[in-house]
């Protein structure tokens, strides 16, 4: 749907003629050149937004234009461009150029579930409402009519204010029952507490706040009462909350009797690789030591004979503090074709321009080729998941012994064969 507008909102009588007499003027083109009507909005059309799209509109359906708007855009055919429509807005020329099938109910459900259950919907209280009494009469809810009587009294009388806030939450007032769910009570001043920040004068919308919050406090007991009871009278949500917990406990245990047991257990990974070198072989060549790329020729040779001063643990560390600005370094383990500049320096491949261009200048420390790993951390990732394994397994036959399993045969047979 598009539309041309020419405004007579705000105007006095002379203005809202001359907003006709352009209406029809244009008409008259658009119902000649039916074609031109992008261009004539675009051109013409006082409401900019649409204009800048050739008069073109959202999607919308029946009820969310004015009346008059409504009733005659969905009175059109498509293609059909309708005369001259009055609007409190001003006038109208639309234009209609396709329709959509009402969604079915699958479809819209999600958009209809969204709306009704914003807070802001004024359909959502009365589906909050509905629960409201259904798990009352669940749960044997009720709210002390006597104590909100007073209550409403109150703040019809001083509103939402500090002093009235001060009196609720105060003894005696603050020990009156408000409601009772499942036989458990909830004092008045449970409920005040929650809406303390609440500011409004005497009037009736303090009393309508009130009331809103009132009810909202109650269906939230109602709630958390039912999601205690769910455990019992929903077989599908029991079920599912033990497989979570369980699931929880599992993870747990497993944490703490194979993943991060063989994850913290240095000595045991490095004896464990020690063991096993043969299953950690490579089938390329790695060049192994510390790629330092410097801003210039100096900086690089002033690195260099620092670098040969330090111990392999501290040297990364170091040369980044020291030569801060003009270095980058890393410790590297790459295979054969990696890494461009690795390649240049360890396995004689052309040399390369460095990405950065603030630096310009390469070099390796302590280069070295390697055909197998030297040390753990090589393959830290590897030896730590084969180590978690030989602790899994340790852990499962452990279980076994404990936790002897007998299957029955019979049973087995007659579920293999229901499922085919």
């Amino acid at each position: 749907m598009s539309h041309i507008l020419k405004l007579t909102q705000g105007k006095d009588e002379a203005g809202v003629a001359q907003a006709k007499k352009e209406i029809d003027s244009l008409y008259n083109v658009v119902k000649a050149a039916p074609e031109t009507f992008n261009a004539v909005a675009t051109a013409n059309s006082e409401d900019r937004g649409s204009a800048r799209q050739g008069g073109m509109l959202p999607w919308f359906g029946a009820g969310e234009m004015v009346a008059e708007f409504d009733s005659v855009a969905f009175s059109l055919s498509d293609g059909e461009i309708s005369e001259p429509v009055k609007t409190a807005y001003g006038y109208h020329i639309i234009r209609r150029y396709d329709s959509q099938e009402v969604p079915s109910l699958e479809k819209m459900k999600p958009q209809a579930i969204a709306k009704i259950t914003n807070p802001q919907d004024p359909r959502f209280k009365l589906v909050r409402d509905r629960q409201t009494a259904a798990f009352a009469k669940n749960h044997k809810g009720s709210l002390n009519s006597k104590t909100v009587g007073l209550l409403k009294a109150d703040v019809e009388r001083q509103g939402l204010d500090s002093l009235l806030f001060a009196n609720w939450t105060a003894a005696p007032s603050a020990d009156m029952p408000l409601a009772s769910v499942d036989g458990k009570t909830k004092k008045v001043s449970d409920f005040m507490s929650s809406i303390s920040y609440l500011r409004v004068p005497a009037s009736a919308t303090a009393v309508e706040m009130l009331e809103d919050n009132l009810d909202a406090y109650y269906n939230g007991l109602l709630v958390d009462a039912e999601e205690l009871s769910l455990e019992q009278s929903e077989p599908d949500y029991r079920n599912l909350l033990k497989e979570y917990i369980d699931g929880s406990l599992l993870y747990e245990v497993s944490v703490r009797k194979v993943w991060d047991k063989a994850a913290k257990d240095t000595d045991g990974l490095r004896s464990f690789f020690e063991r096993n070198r043969d299953n950690y072989k490579w089938t390329e060549p790695h060049a192994k030591g510390f790629l330092v790329q410097a801003s210039n020729d100096s900086v690089a040779g002033l690195i260099r004979e620092r670098a040969a001063q330090l111990a392999p643990d501290t040297l990364v560390q170091t040369l980044r503090k020291e030569f801060k600005g003009n270095i980058a370094v890393d410790k590297v383990l790459v295979s054969k074709g990696t890494n461009a500049m690795v390649d240049n320096i360890v396995f004689g491949a052309p040399q390369v321009q460095p990405s950065n261009a603030k630096y310009q200048v390469y070099f390796m420390v302590n280069p070295r080729v390697l055909m197998e790993p030297e040390e753990v951390e090589d393959v830290k990732g590897l030896v730590t998941s084969d180590y978690q394994n030989e602790f899994q397994a340790a852990w499962e036959n452990e279980l076994r012994s404990k936790y002897p399993v007998i299957v029955n045969e019979k049973v087995l047979k007659q579920v293999k064969k229901s499922g085919k």
